[in-house]
């Protein structure tokens, strides 16, 4: 079984997410995949919540926390020992965790993005490494095809989650979109933070909707690749993203200035339809 405490994080930050898992993941996995969502909720909370000139001194205490606890096998603190017990049950390469972990603290020091090149950097250093350490603790996926079909996914994910978290970024003075694309809009980094909403945005923010729409379609390849038993639990995530990605769209420059909510209802249906699917599968 996995701890309240665990479980309880995960639901707080992703509800959906949280679904997904215990209706969909199989049972031998499905604790390891909280434990593993819980240590991404726990860093990224870190990384990106409360004082700013606290942050790295947080961070920089709980990364050496980890790693000792790495070094170590053991932790006094339960959440983090339940991840230690999913690293070693379901031998995940210790590489993985110290990639997330080096990918957080760049993130924690963001300043921006110059191009589509240095988005797609930060994809694979920042992005990538939770994602695989979470869907990486089934044993069958650790294979190229996989690999390959994950990291789509994985761009179209964060650019879903780029304009999710694009009024929470701002009021934190980030902006995830590359300077190189606002300004072809004529849009620059500096009205966006000084709390300006320029319609010229629209542009870009339809570019960038597309773009993670078809990436989406193309993401279907992931349950191609993917291990029987996992293919539920990934295609409901895609799909999910896809219910996101039309209240994103729809909410237009409002993504700017509030949090747009996961559709959360339409997305319980989609889990329940596709956990009865593979009862009957």
């Amino acid at each position: 079984m996995f701890s309240s405490g665990v479980a309880w994080r995960v639901a707080r930050r992703s509800p959906a997410g949280y679904l997904a898992v215990i209706l969909l993941a199989p049972r031998p996995v499905r604790r390891h995949m909280l434990a593993a969502s819980w240590f991404g909720c726990a860093t990224d909370d870190i990384v990106d919540r409360g004082a700013r000139p606290d942050r790295a001194r947080r961070y920089a205490e709980w990364e050496t926390r980890v790693r000792a606890a790495l070094a170590t096998g053991t932790c006094a603190y339960q959440p983090l020992a339940a991840f230690l017990r999913t690293v070693d049950q379901c031998q995940v390469p210790a590489q993985w965790v110290a990639q997330c972990l080096d990918g957080w603290r760049e993130d924690l020091h963001f300043r921006g993005l110059e191009s589509e090149a240095d988005f797609q950097s930060y994809v694979d250093r920042v992005v990538v490494p939770p994602m695989r350490l979470v869907l990486g603790i089934h044993g069958g996926t650790r294979n190229e095809p996989f690999t390959v079909a994950l990291r789509r996914y994985t761009e179209s994910y964060h650019r879903v989650d780029t304009l999710a978290d694009m009024a929470e970024d701002l009021r934190d003075g980030r902006v995830h979109l590359p300077a190189q694309d606002l300004r072809r809009v004529g849009v620059s980094t500096e009205e966006l933070l000084a709390g300006r909403r320029p319609p010229r945005l629209l542009e870009l923010l339809r570019e960038w909707t597309d773009l993670a729409r078809t990436g989406l379609r193309r993401a279907r390849d992931l349950c191609d690749a993917a291990p029987d038993e996992l293919r539920p639990i990934i295609g409901a995530s895609i799909t999910v993203n896809e219910l996101r990605l039309d209240s994103l769209e729809k909410a237009g420059l409002g993504i700017l200035s509030r949090c747009v909510l996961p559709p959360v209802v339409p997305a319980l249906r989609l889990v329940l339809a596709e956990r009865r699917g593979s009862w009957h599968g």
